[in-house]
C-alpha cells in the first residue's frame, strides 16, 4: 500500500541542512529548529513522492499515501512554529513589506 522511494537528488542535501545550520550559529538553538528542520525534510520527502507518482506511467498510489503522510508530518511540524511565532510567517502576507523593500 505505502510505497517510498528514496530520493536521489544528492545536492538537495546540502541546501536543507546548510541554511538551518546557518540560522541556529547565528540566532541561537531553540527547539523550534528542530520543528522546522523536520518539517522541511518532510515537506522535501512528500514532493518527491508527488514527483515520482506523476513520473510513471503505470500509477501507483503508494506514492500518494507515502505523501499523504508526509504532509501529516508537515502540519505536526509547521503548527507549533506558527502558533509560538507567528511573525515568521505573517510578515508574508502584509503589503507593508513588499512596499517597503
Amino acid at each position: 500500500m505505502f510505497k517510498f522511494k528514496k530520493p536521489n537528488q544528492h545536492g538537495v542535501w546540502s541546501m536543507i541542512v546548510l541554511p538551518i545550520a546557518f540560522g541556529i550559529a547565528v540566532g541561537g538553538f531553540s527547539f523550534l529548529h528542530l520543528l522546522l528542520y523536520l518539517g522541511v525534510l518532510a515537506v522535501y520527502f512528500m514532493s518527491d513522492q508527488v514527483f515520482f507518482y506523476l513520473k510513471k506511467r503505470k500509477k501507483q498510489k503508494g506514492y500518494l499515501y507515502t505523501a499523504g503522510i508526509f504532509f501529516i508530518v508537515v502540519l505536526i511540524s509547521f503548527i507549533p512554529i506558527v502558533i509560538l511565532r507567528p511573525e515568521t510567517f505573517l510578515h508574508i502576507f502584509t503589503y507593508d513589506t513588499i512596499v517597503t523593500s
